[in-house]
């Protein structure tokens, strides 16, 4: 099987508020149409680095954008986190505050609820990044009853390289016991199968023929495809399947990891 990658230059289209009224867009934004994108998913599917980079792909190009931390599993790969660079970019971040601010807290912030009602209001773009697995998803039960199905995104992010996501029934499992815990129905797929640093374009195809299985079984469509941005390009092309790319920095990182150039947050979190 080849696998292919195309032109990391992105399509310079007409956006409003840009200089000389023109900004790169991403291809794969255009699959998110509704002001309300949540990813659910696997433990380490990577779900919450997904959510930051769409969260901070939308700021660039003049979106305003709030992005609401509801994992309540995971102390150390939170999206709060990075609250100093959501500032310096002008993201809103909803997440507990103070002494709570790491706190594994089975609550759902007001501030969330209020986010989401005013989002459908004024059509703001809204991030909700979820805890892993069934577990984490069910904190979507809360805020079900105001949100508008029509208006939302609910995406499953497909990692292959996870525990008990090696293969197709395995993957229908966990999504079916994710839709039965958010009591919601997930509308998309996101092909993100990696290796961290190892991961080459050989790990990507498989992940992305794998996500296709699921997408045929389901009947969910698959809209896009999280590459490494060294990797990335504006479209993945493996075994007659074509997608749009997002491409993907790495943010969220572990304790004691040196942080990259430019990056806010102290690499450790204690």
């Amino acid at each position: 099987m080849i696998f292919s990658i195309f032109n990391f230059q992105f399509p310079r289209r007409s956006a409003p508020g840009g200089p000389g009224g023109f900004l790169s867009i991403i291809p794969a934004l255009e699959k998110l149409d509704r002001p309300i994108t949540i990813f659910v998913g696997h433990f380490g599917s990577g779900k919450t680095e997904i959510a930051v980079n769409l969260a901070f792909l939308w700021q660039s190009i003049g979106k305003e954008v709030t992005i609401v931390d509801l994992d309540l599993i995971k102390p150390y790969f939170r999206c709060r986190l990075l609250r100093e660079d959501f500032k310096a970019r002008v993201i809103r971040l909803v997440a507990p505050g103070g002494e709570k601010f790491y706190a594994d807290l089975p609550i759902l912030m007001p501030e969330a609820r209020g986010i989401l009602e005013r989002s459908l209001a004024n059509n703001e773009r809204v991030v909700l990044d979820v805890g892993g697995d069934d577990l984490g998803a069910r904190v979507l039960g809360s805020v079900r009853d105001i949100i508008d199905r029509s208006k939302a995104h609910l995406l499953f992010v497909v990692n292959t390289m996870r525990p008990f996501a090696e293969d197709e029934q395995a993957i229908i499992k966990k999504l079916d016991q994710i839709e039965a815990a958010a009591q919601m129905k997930v509308t998309g797929l996101v092909a993100n199968s990696h290796l961290m640093d190892e991961t080459d374009l050989g790990v990507v195809g498989e992940g992305v023929e794998l996500a296709e299985r699921v997408s045929k079984a389901t009947s969910i469509p698959l809209l896009f495809c999280a590459i490494i941005s060294h990797l990335g390009a504006e479209t993945f092309r493996a075994g007659g399947i074509e997608l749009p790319v997002m491409p993907i920095v790495r943010h969220i990182l572990p304790p004691f990891t040196s942080p990259p150039k430019g990056f806010l947050r102290p690499p450790s979190v204690v």
